[in-house]
């Protein structure tokens, strides 16, 4: 399944048609890396309620440099997260305690893809799909 958080990934609607790279890099000014973790059923319905609460979608944090929050946008998720283990795409910044969706004890075995950054694997993407 998919996790990312709409502050920090398209600031903007991409226009339609052809899409040139400055402006898909104008529209995603994030730094963050793609990445893998193995998270339990429990651990994503406490990121979904941490998720839930506005105050928290319109706070910041450095990263995202001013902008809230926002959104956490979920992917191959139909309802409640069950009680078993899930293989989660996001980013560093819902996977590290600094995006404040998970908690600080967890350990999660992150599989980063460094050096690249979401932008570069967006384009990536749409140039495979092409």
């Amino acid at each position: 399944m998919g996790l990312v958080n709409e502050g920090q990934v398209l600031e903007r609607v991409l226009p339609a048609g052809p899409l040139r790279r400055g402006e898909l890099w104008e529209a995603c000014h994030t730094t963050a890396n793609p990445a893998v973790a193995t998270l339990s059923g429990a651990q994503l319905r406490h990121m979904l309620a941490v998720d839930a609460d506005d105050e928290f979608r319109r706070g910041t944090t450095g990263p995202l440099r001013g902008r809230p929050r926002g959104r956490l946008f979920v992917a191959g998720l139909d309802g409640e997260p069950e009680d078993r283990d899930y293989v989660v795409a996001a980013t560093d910044f819902e996977l590290e305690d600094y995006g404040g969706y998970v908690e600080r004890g967890w350990r999660l075995a992150i599989r980063y893809e460094f050096p690249t950054i979401v932008r570069e694997a967006i384009e990536e993407e749409l140039q495979r799909a092409q």
